[in-house]
């Protein structure tokens, strides 16, 4: 039998009367009445990637650079900084190992635009990510997309953003106040954690609206965590057409093709153009022969896919 606090969340989640923003928003009040979530002060190098983010794409590094070089213009304002919200990462020693091998993947992947995870991670965000990411960049000295005057040589200067004197240094030694969810939460309520991500990227959609790709992976991740006898796509469809994105007057065709050209319910096909994107991304920000690289990276990804995989039915479109 069901937990009632788990009972309750879920109720929530399902109430379709109810905005996103407002679900998330009573879940999260609901969760820290039940003593499952709770308020504490977090600093950017105790924060990882939650792998669910954005579809299982995690984080664009180039997204993260250029948001923070944005915001090292204007200034940096503890007050400015929006709502963090993040979840323990879980008890389980095998699945903290699958965070851990997550992030260096994805950190090994940008070019040295993103540092490899340290161990004093304790966290997954869920919102603010970019915020965090960019400020584990200048920690540790990570490469950027071009020289400007934020770089020193092609690093991040720390020293200099510093010595403007804004809010910066405070946030990377002190860090700031974070809702952070326990453990459990996301053991008994699987779902929970992509619901709070797309209700924050429902906020930012505004300013960076999520592409047809990230939505078709979404609704493809939401897919994979429903029980094996449970499935259903018209849920993660919905689910994703709440986030707001800008494909959602045509989102059942997004999701008409997850379910017939995907690649199975491994969704290889999504997750090969998704590392294609990455990889033609980042060929073009590195001087050299793109042909070369381009083969390359074609060939590295065919690789990665498992083409050969014939446990998968494959649609040829």
């Amino acid at each position: 039998m069901a937990l009632p606090w788990v009972v309750e969340l879920k109720k929530i989640l399902n109430d379709n009367e109810m905005g996103i923003n407002q679900k998330a928003a009573k879940a999260l009040a609901g969760s820290q009445q039940a003593g499952l979530a709770y308020t504490t002060v977090l600093k950017p190098k105790e924060v990882s990637i939650h792998p669910s983010n954005r579809g299982g794409q995690m984080r664009n590094h180039f997204d993260a650079i250029t948001k923070g070089k944005s915001r090292c213009q204007v200034g940096w304002s503890l007050q400015k900084v929006g709502p963090s919200v993040c979840v323990e990462l879980p008890i389980e020693s095998k699945k903290r190992s699958q965070i851990i091998e997550c992030n260096e993947t994805l950190a090994s992947t940008s070019g040295g635009m993103l540092p490899m995870p340290s161990g004093k991670e304790r966290v997954r965000s869920l919102s603010t990510s970019h915020t965090c990411t960019f400020l584990r960049c200048l920690e540790n000295g990570c490469k950027m997309d071009g020289g400007d005057d934020l770089a020193g040589g092609s690093h991040l200067s720390l020293e200099q953003l510093i010595a403007k004197g804004d809010d910066l240094g405070r946030m990377l030694t002190e860090g700031w106040e974070g809702c952070v969810v326990k453990a459990q939460v996301e053991a008994e309520v699987p779902d929970f954690c992509c619901f709070l991500q797309a209700a924050y990227n429902s906020d930012h959609a505004i300013v960076k609206p999520p592409n047809e790709l990230e939505v078709a992976m979404t609704i493809a991740h939401i897919f994979q965590m429903q029980p094996a006898d449970k499935k259903d796509l018209a849920k993660p469809v919905a689910q994703a057409a709440a986030g707001m994105p800008p494909c959602r007057n045509y989102i059942k065709s997004i999701g008409d093709f997850v379910a017939s050209y995907a690649g199975g319910e491994s969704f290889q096909l999504l997750r090969y153009l998704d590392f294609m994107c990455c990889s033609v991304a980042l060929m073009q920000k590195v001087d050299t022969n793109a042909g070369l690289w381009w083969w390359w990276w074609w060939k590295k990804g065919l690789d990665w896919g498992r083409w050969k995989d014939t446990t998968e039915l494959w649609h040829v479109v």
